[in-house]
């Protein structure tokens, strides 16, 4: 049973991409899933439509075999709790601190058994950005925000997470703490999807990867037909 599955799914153009066509795709819990495009927009699209942050103009969308229902967005909670999405897209409340944003997000989405609130401060104090916790996103850097914002996802106990490319706006070493971070999840079940140029930056057998061009989405063989640089 896939944790998620699309099948014939079509997405509407956004920016300057070109849409996605005829989408095919299955997820298994702990599975790592390295996107690459001829497109960046066209990536995006499909992380966010892995999110349920997009509508289909057509095809079936499942989790663990029971289809969502689009019609109305109160049906997609269940599934939106279960789902951790890192990118740019992803914003934090402007008129709450920092603290503020994570806990309220780890209430809200009802986080696993335990202290979500020790899991957050273990994960800042990781990541470098406890002190921060006080101050609004807007005095807070890009790095410190996409960090707050991957605390805030990763604490959700999420069974998929999205990430679009993980390295933007970090330093190396704080880049790698993320990887280890999701590499620590993906070995309790979470399933992984990283929009990420370079492929050898998360190695195991559990890698698959994948390549969107002209808007569709290739997988296997199809795939050696590209670069692993955009």
């Amino acid at each position: 049973m896939s944790l998620v599955r699309l099948t014939d799914c079509d997405y509407a153009t956004r920016g300057t991409g070109n849409g996605l066509s005829g989408v095919s795709f299955a997820l298994s819990p702990g599975e790592v899933v390295i996107l690459a495009s001829d497109n960046g927009p066209d990536a995006r699209l499909f992380l966010r439509a892995l999110a349920s942050l997009e509508k289909p103009l057509s095809g079936r969308f499942f989790h663990w075999d029971r289809e969502l229902s689009f019609d109305d967005y109160r049906h997609l909670l269940p599934y939106k709790s279960k789902v951790g999405y890192i990118a740019a897209d992803a914003a934090l409340f402007g008129n709450r601190t920092l603290g503020e944003n994570l806990v309220f997000a780890a209430h809200y989405f009802g986080a696993p058994p335990g202290d979500p609130e020790d899991e957050i401060l273990a994960l800042c104090d990781y990541f470098g950005i406890r002190d921060k916790l006080s101050q609004r996103p807007a005095a807070a850097s890009p790095a410190e925000a996409r960090l707050a914002l991957a605390v805030r996802e990763i604490t959700k106990g999420p069974e998929i997470i999205l990430v679009d490319r993980p390295g933007q706006d970090l330093s190396r070493e704080r880049f790698e703490k993320l990887l280890e971070v999701l590499e620590q999840r993906r070995s309790r079940g979470a399933a992984l999807v990283i929009h990420q140029p370079a492929t050898d930056f998360f190695p195991g057998p559990e890698r698959r990867r994948v390549h969107i061009a002209g808007g569709r989405l290739l997988e296997g063989k199809e795939v050696e037909r590209f670069p692993d640089a955009l």
